[in-house]
């Protein structure tokens, strides 16, 4: 039994359709599958979507930073003493600088000059000269200092926080 040249031209093209649709469902299942790698971002969003190696996932996501690990470079004391140095010097960009952290040092400097400006300076050294340590974290510090205005005695508070090189900057003051 011969097939006739219709009936195996028929079943050739049967099987090329079967053969790629099932090719068109397994491309579009990988294609779906690369896709929500995408959208997680651990690969590449153009072609051929190929994962991303773990240098370049931790520089595209860096992990966060465990202080206890973090060896102190600077203590808050020191900071406070190299901010009072500065300030007594008239040194507003080494105060800025050498205390705070980068994306306030314009802001900072801008306060510094605007209470040279008012004559405040020396009353601002004299009321921050001496602080007292009222509790310290892993990377959290808060000391107070007092204030007298008009006879009456105003605490404040002076924070310090710890950054990942292990040096303690002012964060409010």
């Amino acid at each position: 039994m011969t097939l006739s040249r219709t009936i195996k031209f028929s079943l050739a093209v049967f099987l090329f359709l079967v053969v790629g649709a099932v090719m068109i469902f397994a491309g579009y299942g990988w294609f779906l599958n690369r896709m929500a790698r995408v959208d997680t971002g651990t690969a590449r969003p153009t072609f051929p979507y190929r994962d991303y190696s773990l240098e370049e996932l931790n520089k595209l996501y860096p992990q966060y930073i465990t202080y206890d690990d973090v060896p102190t470079i600077q203590t808050p004391e020191q900071t406070h003493q190299k901010f009072i140095e500065a300030l007594k010097r008239e040194d507003f960009d080494e105060a800025a600088r050498c205390c705070f952290k980068e994306g306030d040092w314009d802001r900072m400097k801008s306060g510094f000059l605007t209470i040279k400006e008012n004559n405040l300076l020396e009353k601002m050294i004299e009321n921050i000269q001496v602080i007292k340590l009222e509790k310290v974290d892993v990377a959290v510090a808060t000391y107070s200092y007092f204030d007298v205005i008009g006879g009456e005695k105003f605490g404040h508070i002076i924070k310090f926080v710890k950054n990942s090189q292990g040096v303690w900057l002012i964060e409010s003051l």
